[in-house]
């Protein structure tokens, strides 16, 4: 299962959160759920303290919604890929989801062919966004540096845009634990106003931007402190878990901060 995309399934039903969990690498080889939730509680929860490729929700579920759920992920500035089924065929959900960038909508009972269709297209993409910045073995660090640096060089003016001033917020801030809400509050605006504007102006979301850079800054680590720990390495880039940071290491460059180490 290593080179598969994880699935988290939020779902109240027994029948299709049975059905869903026996046959989606069915349905794609390349995609298997790794958890279940039964109602909203629980999927904030496996969303907080773990890392998946995929979300696949149910609109109606106890404890609230899969819109409010996708809500809140992206107000943390979390924008895993995200499918919903559901049995109500309406308009407004439709717009909602869209709006949340929902990469699926789909209507129960659940055509396979469509869902393979879906699960293709969102192979696809997370195949395009990993590797933001390509790391070979004989990469320096003055070149990882350059790489951190450019993240955040334009100049900063009076008349600084909205996504401009996030950016240099996030370029002082980066090594903190700081969330989309906590940038969006320094900067005055609303965290769902900053997502869409932020991703208008740079050409990627909150967390793409803010883990490249994460990501680039523990390399530059790993690179020029060999003795420094992992736990140490996760905690001055702004994550509190030594396993988070090493899943989202080895998602972003394709191997472990270790064997990274070990390829200089």
């Amino acid at each position: 299962m290593t080179n598969q995309i994880s699935v988290c399934f939020v779902e109240d039903e027994p029948l299709m959160r049975n059905y869903l969990f026996e046959n989606i690498s069915k349905i794609h080889p390349d995609f298997y759920i790794k958890d279940l939730a039964s109602n909203y509680n629980e999927a904030i929860n496996l969303l907080s303290n773990n890392e998946y490729g995929l979300l696949i929700t149910d609109i109606k579920i106890p404890g609230g919604s899969g819109l409010e759920l996708i809500e809140k992920l992206r107000e943390f500035g979390n924008d895993i890929s995200t499918i919903i089924v559901t049995g109500y065929d309406d308009f407004e959900y439709a717009k909602t989801a869209i709006k949340l960038n929902v990469l699926g909508y789909l209507l129960k009972p659940l055509n396979d062919d469509e869902m393979k269709e879906i699960l293709e297209k969102i192979k696809i993409q997370i195949a395009e966004n990993r590797n933001i910045i390509k790391l070979s073995k004989n990469i320096t660090s003055d070149e990882i540096t350059r790489l951190i640096a450019n993240k955040f060089s334009s100049e900063q003016t009076s008349d600084s845009t909205i996504g401009q001033k996030a950016v240099e917020y996030i370029s002082q801030h980066f090594k903190e634990n700081i969330s989309q809400s906590d940038v969006a509050e320094a900067i005055g605006v609303t965290p769902s106003y900053l997502s869409n504007i932020f991703r208008e102006e740079n050409g990627e979301s909150y967390s793409k931007f803010i883990t490249s850079l994460r990501m680039a800054q523990a390399a530059l680590l790993l690179k020029t402190k060999p003795n420094l720990s992992l736990k140490s390495i996760a905690e001055e880039i702004g994550y509190f878990s030594e396993k988070h940071f090493i899943s989202l290491f080895k998602n972003f460059y394709g191997l472990t901060p270790n064997d990274y180490r070990k390829s200089k």
